[in-house]
């Protein structure tokens, strides 16, 4: 991948060229090779791991941003217009009776 990332948490198990900025850490599986700079709190490399650049520690990014104003809207029902509804099993389907219509027009 050749980009220049920020995130949250990096996990990097191939190879990526480009800066990498992330709040709370970043790994480097032992497949992956970053060349790059990068800034993080918190690095985690596994044995084998390739790293080439520049590294800048920093402490973990408090949440700055405000939560998205959510609007709730309760379901209300009104019981006075609720309407008794039949539920039909299989099994009452399967033991009813065949509705049988006999009718004929008169002449």
């Amino acid at each position: 991948m050749d980009a220049n990332v920020e995130v949250s948490i990096a996990t990097i198990h191939g190879v990526v060229n480009g800066d990498i900025v992330a709040g709370q850490r970043i790994e480097l599986g032992r497949a992956g090779k970053l060349n790059g700079n990068i800034q993080t709190p918190s690095l985690q490399f596994e044995q084998g791991g390739i790293f080439e650049g520049s590294c800048k520690m920093v402490q973990q990014k408090a949440a700055t941003e405000k939560p998205a104003k959510v609007e709730r809207k309760d379901n209300l029902i009104d019981a006075g217009k609720l309407e008794a509804v039949k539920v039909e099993t299989a099994e009452d389907a399967s033991n009813r009776k065949p509705a049988v219509a006999v009718g004929g027009a008169a002449g």
